[in-house]
């Protein structure tokens, strides 16, 4: 084995581990170093060109004071992985495995089938980087005392070989380390980089889960000082010497290697399950180019991606590190004009730090790995010698470097690109300006979410978490924009579902989702029919029409409120307003708002208790008057609304009393009359604009049937809810614009009025209600709640219902921590958005641009940078490998502008199709048979996620136009519920 053949000549496995133990949440190295591991997730924009130079500029701007001197020393490693990243995909899935279970929601399938095709595109990337604080920082008179302090600790705290030396540290170097971590860490911040420093147990975790990951656990944890020691007795025979190892810490080198290595060659070491190999970079690049280059050329290698992890070494004076060689090459220049070159490369050097140029010793170590499994070892063994081989070519043509194999002791070099286990790399001593070090360095994009429901990936294959209404953003505005085709509603409905499959619920979310057409109605088919039985009322999908069936009364109140609400009453000051704007005009005039407040509350005045409230009328309702006269419910003679919807919540029946009160509170008509009557309106108003008020009012009673009677529209219990206006919100013209908009208007208070309910709104409710409201303002406030408008293009720019959606945002703005709330506002084009929403908005997405000047308007409105810029001239059409897009994000991380890719399985498109003959092929099968087989088989049998096309090619194989289409699509269904293919 590897340490058998180490300890012949002196150097056992754990020698390479130079970690001893952790003082004050830092780690110890075994002559007193400190270090601390940061995880570098990376860069929150795009990196393009202009990205990259700001990047390496500010970095080595920032870092050229710390590594001009003796003592620190910086080590990064970037691990990339392929074949893991299913197990990681899982993972970050199974937060949302827990909701769905704790919601009983039916679907493990779709997001098993999401993983899946994420897995083909995705793998897991780790970067780490580690900061040394070496006693080298201190003078030689303050070394020399803290090395003094040190030995004495030692001294009086000694424990046995195989324990750690818990007194270990170096504690004269705290101040320095702490300064060194601060100053990184800023200067990160300010290029846009995110890095977080890890804790010593997951620091330890991340270097055993690199060195055995087979062999170790995901919530493994190391024994450090403050954990319970252990109670364990020796086995008989050990030594007395050992007799400690059972109750202190074991020392590092036995808790990150837990298993033995075998040297299987010169060049090839396994460990565990694993065979490793490792080159070593002896002549650094002649151009250094940025390491996305090496990236891309490494993912093209071997015909699929293969793992791999690179350690760049960092260390301060550069130019000492040549040692002899230079005096050397001066001596021998006469021999050889490599030394001539090497002593020209030397002298520019010298040249540039004598000029104030930071230039760092350098050294870069690299190391693959295979996993064995049910191969045979002479398999493996191969097969990673063709992945080394591979790996050497792809570094080699990295600015024109050259590398070898790590001969004689690869385990040397697989643990130099470990993080944080060692000082030294076997890597040659090299001296680059810092500028080109650092230019090397991996730049990927991060996620500030280390977890989310919707996992989102780069275009180049890193996994992008987002999470929903998490606390990374202050509000929850999401804008979506993109042309037809540009996939805008499957990436709404998978943002709906990502909301609703979102960690820790533990009762169904409310979504309101406001469309126009049925681009919403698969998410709600798909979620009620995994509901379980009993609760499948709770998502409804609606399609409103222009009929009295679908009447809805704006002027609803809550239950008992004889008086409109503020938020209520904002809201219908701007919609009858809206009413009364003339057509050709995008804001109503001066007067018209005020005139429409002054009659809303006359008309609640007139019909309160202590005026004229409606008589209660047998015949409105007869199946309530029934349950009156059969439960024996008492009325006074000549009973009001009012009294009969007091009486019915007394006993219980607070349904009945909602319906009850629909004819008590005033309708639109009420509002006309106050305006044609009201003598204190008529005298503070020109009566040439209350007559237009007037009939525009009666105009709007006239032409929108749904707003003349009491509200028949009931949406029952529901919290996932769809309300459809395509019939309801016409194209073409003036006319059909104003009727959007005032659909629009009119559905947000049904859909999302709700949502707005304050706790202290209860102070302005009748008391006998007050307690029923709390309780019910509270549960709904707990849950996270969400409202969208689908097509919202339609109507925004009109000012009154624009000033709603901005009266919403900018209360989720302000206090989206109270309402829980979130809003998406997606549109076809960005140009129909008020700039004030947008400044609103705290994500936008960008799913496709067209011409150059939508591009530069774009990234002009969202102040995107050169890359986003240049991605948004390359987003495509949603492909196999799913939808393109720009993002931003506003997070407490910082600003993210990216470009991402939306990849989900064939179940979830299949579930989420909007076409006309997917619809059909599944819901019938839905009939047939649970919706997890029905998903199942479609994407089986059509894993675009449609069968449009196969429907167009069977119905043009008929002589019959007119049934070709139903044929074909009744074909389909049969072979799918059957479970047979059709024989041509």
């Amino acid at each position: 084995g590897v340490r058998a053949l180490s300890e012949i000549f002196g150097s056992p496995v754990g020698s390479y581990c130079r970690l001893e133990t952790v003082h004050n949440d830092v780690l110890v190295a075994d002559d007193g170093s400190l270090l601390t591991v940061l995880r570098l997730e990376g860069s929150l924009v795009q990196v393009g060109v202009e990205e990259y130079r700001q990047i390496v500029d500010g970095l080595t701007e920032k870092l050229q004071s710390s590594l001009s001197r003796e003592g620190h020393l910086l080590q990064v490693v970037f691990e990339y992985d392929p074949e893991a990243s299913g197990e990681r995909i899982a993972q970050m899935l199974s937060p949302s495995r827990q909701t769905a279970h704790s919601l009983g929601l039916r679907i493990g399938g779709l997001l098993d089938d999401n993983g899946q095709a994420l897995r083909k595109y995705c793998a897991v990337e780790n970067c780490w980087m580690v900061l040394w604080t070496r006693p080298a920082i201190l003078t030689a008179a303050a070394r020399k005392v803290a090395q003094g302090a040190l030995k004495a600790e030692l001294t009086k705290l000694f424990m046995p070989q195989g324990c750690q030396q818990v007194a270990g540290a170096m504690t004269a170097l705290t101040d320095a380390h702490t300064g060194f971590v601060t100053g990184v860490l800023d200067a990160f911040r300010h290029v846009n980089l995110l890095a977080f420093p890890l804790s010593p147990r997951e620091a330890l975790r991340d270097m055993r889960l690199c060195i055995d990951p087979d062999f170790t656990a995901a919530d493994w944890q190391a024994r450090i000082p403050g954990d319970a020691l252990s109670l364990g007795l020796p086995d008989p025979g050990t030594p007395s010497s050992q007799h400690l190892h059972r109750v202190v810490y074991p020392d590092f080198k036995a808790q990150l290697f837990p298993r033995e290595g075998q040297m299987l060659s010169r060049t090839v070491v396994c460990i565990g399950e694993r065979l490793w190999g490792a080159v070593i970079m002896n002549l650094l690049p002649q151009t250094p180019r940025p390491f996305q280059e090496l990236f891309r050329g490494l993912a093209k290698r071997e015909g699929a991606r293969f793992p791999y992890r690179v350690s760049w070494l960092l260390e301060p004076n550069g130019l000492k590190h040549l040692g002899l060689r230079p005096f050397l090459a001066t001596v021998l220049a006469f021999a050889s004009s490599d030394n001539k070159r090497f002593n020209a490369a030397v002298d520019g050097l010298r040249a540039l730090d004598l000029e104030g140029t930071c230039c760092v010793g350098f050294r870069i170590c690299c190391a693959s790995w295979v996993r064995i499994g049910e191969q045979e070892l002479p398999v493996a063994h191969a097969r990673l010698r063709r992945r080394m081989a591979e790996f050497a070519k792809a570094l080699q043509g990295w600015g024109t470097c050259d590398v070898t194999e790590a001969l004689g002791d690869p385990l040397l070099g697989v643990t130099a690109t470990v993080p944080a286990l060692m000082p030294s790399s076997p890597s040659p001593h090299s001296v680059a300006p810092l500028e080109d070090a650092i230019g090397m360095l991996p730049l990927r994009s991060a996620s500030p979410w280390k977890a989310g429901s919707l996992l989102l990936r780069t275009q180049d294959g890193k996994v992008f978490p987002y999470a929903p209404n998490s606390s990374q953003q202050a509000a929850w505005i999401d804008i979506g924009v993109a042309p037809m085709g540009g996939g805008k509603s499957v990436f709404l409905n998978a943002m709906n579902f990502a909301f609703i499959a979102q960690a820790g619920l533990a009762r169904l979310p409310w979504v309101s989702i406001i469309d126009v057409g049925p681009s919403s109605s698969g998410l709600i088919t798909l979620l009620r029919e995994c509901l379980p039985e009993g609760q499948k009322h709770l998502a409804a999908y609606h399609r409103l029409r222009m009929t009295d069936e679908y009447a809805i009364n704006p002027f609803d109140t809550p239950l008992g409120c004889r008086q409109p609400l503020p938020a209520h009453r904002a809201f219908l000051t701007n919609f009858l307003s809206l009413l009364c704007t003339p057509l050709d005009a995008a804001a109503p005039t001066q007067d018209v708002p005020g005139i429409v407040q002054r009659a809303v509350s006359l008309a609640y005045d007139e019909l309160s208790d202590e005026n004229k409230p409606r008589l209660y009328q047998e015949s409105a309702l007869p199946e309530l008057h029934a349950l009156i006269c059969r439960e024996n419910i008492a009325l006074p003679d000549n009973p009001t609304w009012w009294e009969v919807v007091d009486a019915l919540f007394k006993r219980g029946f607070v349904h009945e009393a909602i319906q009850a009160q629909r004819h008590a509170v005033p309708l639109l008509s009420d509002i006309t009359a106050q305006i044609q009557q009201n003598q204190g309106i008529l005298n503070t108003y020109d009566k040439e604009t209350c007559q237009h008020v007037w009939r525009a009012i009666l105009d709007a009673l006239e032409a929108y049937v749904i707003l003349r009677e009491p509200t028949r529209f009931d949406l029952g219990d529901a919290q996932v809810i769809s309300l459809d206006l395509d019939e309801v919100a016409p194209r073409g013209g003036a006319t059909a614009d104003r009727q959007a908009a005032v659909m629009y208007m009119l559905a947000r208070q049904v859909l999302g009025g709700r949502f707005f309910l304050m706790a202290d709104d209860v102070k302005l409710m009748p008391k006998l209600y007050r307690r029923y409201h709390r309780e019910r303002i509270e549960a709904i406030r707990e849950d996270p709640k969400r409202i969208c408008y689908d097509e919202a293009h339609r109507v925004t720019q009109n000012t009154s219902v624009s000033g709603q959606l901005l009266e919403d945002m900018k209360t989720m703005a302000r206090e989206s921590r109270k309402w829980n709330i979130s809003i998406g506002l997606y549109t076809q084009s960005i140009d129909d958005l008020p700039d004030i929403l947008i400044e609103l908005a705290t994500t936008v997405v960008i799913l496709g641009a067209g011409t150059e000047k939508s591009i530069d308007a774009l990234c002009s409105r969202f102040s995107l940078g050169g890359a986003c810029r240049h991605a948004l001239a390359h987003l495509g059409k949603p492909g196999a490998a799913g939808s393109n897009f720009v993002a931003k994000f506003n997070t407490g991380a910082g600003r993210l502008q990216l470009a991402l890719s939306l990849t989900l399985g064939a179940q979830s498109l299949w579930a989420f199709s909007t076409t006309t003959e997917d619809v059909t092929i599944r819901n019938a099968l839905y009939q047939r048979m649970p919706p997890a087989e029905a998903l199942r088989r479609l994407a089986s049998r059509y894993p675009s996620g449609s069968a449009k096309a196969e429907v167009e090619r069977r119905r043009n194989a008929v002589k019959s136009v007119d049934d070709g289409a139903t044929n074909a699509i009744h074909e389909i269904i049969d072979e799918l519920a059957d479970g047979s293919e059709r024989v041509e």
